[in-house]
């Protein structure tokens, strides 16, 4: 399982991988990884805890995220608020200290030792920027050494998107929201998927299959349009990381597989991408807002399998993966 950034859009994220989970595929993911909203699931995912999982997206509010809310409820920048970190020097807008709560009170100590049991075969990754050296760093449950405060803080500063929510410091550096460049992590999941014989992963896109661009925007002061750039930005890094593996299940069309190979055989993955639908994507301008009443019909929604269109299907040859 795979799960892209998108705040409180992660509500139909939930839902849907749900009803992948007990509809569809009627049987647990082993693997599962995550960048921003998708970090925090992560660990429910592949610990099959969807009955809390279900609760964090449909209870939660500003308050259970930040300490200092850098948005007005319409979903704009608070000037006086910006105004007043600038001066102090803060390093964002808000900050987000109450998420590392929220993340302890849904994924527990115990789960992290059930987790690393010899012989559970559940593991997950989430997706990290280095603000100092800006490379993507993936930080898995099974790496040995690890304490549970150590990938709570990773968990944690994978959902933390910059210039919003608290910059988080581990070891030398700072490290912020995954989906700076790994919006959803496909490329680290087919690397995977080929060192642990997987041949299907799930892919959750919490953006449309064609991104909605608000193509009527007018500047309206300085702090929106850096807000404008952002999701610019965030469409670009989506589209880059789902086109990686479309041109890679475009070279098997053109050097197909060894005679009497199938495309779910050994030697192939396939991705299996499910998108948002629009009209959810267009009730939620600013994902950072986290309406309670929302997220409930959201998750309703993904669970009822609402999505953009029919899932789309590629094949990825395992000697393609080795290009990446």
């Amino acid at each position: 399982m795979v799960v892209g950034g998108g705040g409180a859009r992660g509500a139909w994220s939930g839902g849907f991988v749900k009803r992948l989970r007990y509809t569809e595929h009627k049987q647990p993911y082993r693997y599962a990884f995550g960048t921003s909203t998708g970090s925090p699931m992560a660990p429910l995912i592949v610990l099959d805890k969807f009955g809390p999982l279900e609760t964090a997206y449909t209870s939660v509010n500003q308050g259970d995220i930040f300490s200092v809310n850098p948005f007005t409820a319409a979903g704009k920048l608070k000037g006086l608020n910006a105004a007043w970190r600038f001066l102090l020097h803060k390093n964002s807008f808000g900050d987000s200290t109450k998420l590392l709560t929220m993340i302890k009170k849904y994924f527990t100590a115990e789960d992290f030792r059930q987790m690393n049991d010899r012989g559970s075969g559940i593991e997950f990754t989430v997706a990290c920027i280095d603000f100092t050296t800006g490379g993507v760093v993936y930080q898995s449950s099974a790496q040995a050494g690890l304490t549970y405060e150590d990938m709570c803080n990773w968990i944690w500063a994978s959902s933390n998107e910059p210039l919003f929510m608290t910059f988080v410091p581990i070891g030398k550096d700072n490290y912020v929201d995954g989906g700076v460049r790994a919006n959803v992590p496909v490329v680290r999941a087919l690397k995977a998927a080929k060192a642990y014989g997987i041949q299907d992963i799930d892919v959750i896109v919490s953006k449309p299959v064609d991104p909605i661009i608000n193509k009527s925007f007018k500047p309206d002061g300085i702090l929106n349009n850096l807000l404008r750039v952002i999701e610019l930005w965030e469409t670009e890094v989506r589209n880059s990381n789902i086109e990686i593996a479309e041109l890679l299940a475009k070279l098997g069309e053109v050097d197909l597989p060894s005679p009497g190979l199938a495309a779910g055989e050994s030697q192939a993955i396939n991705l299996h991408f499910y998108y948002i639908p629009r009209a959810l994507f267009e009730a939620c301008p600013n994902d950072l807002i986290f309406n309670q009443a929302q997220m409930k019909q959201f998750w309703a929604d993904g669970e009822n399998g609402q999505q953009d269109r029919p899932p789309r299907q590629l094949t990825i040859l395992h000697k393609h993966i080795d290009l990446l």
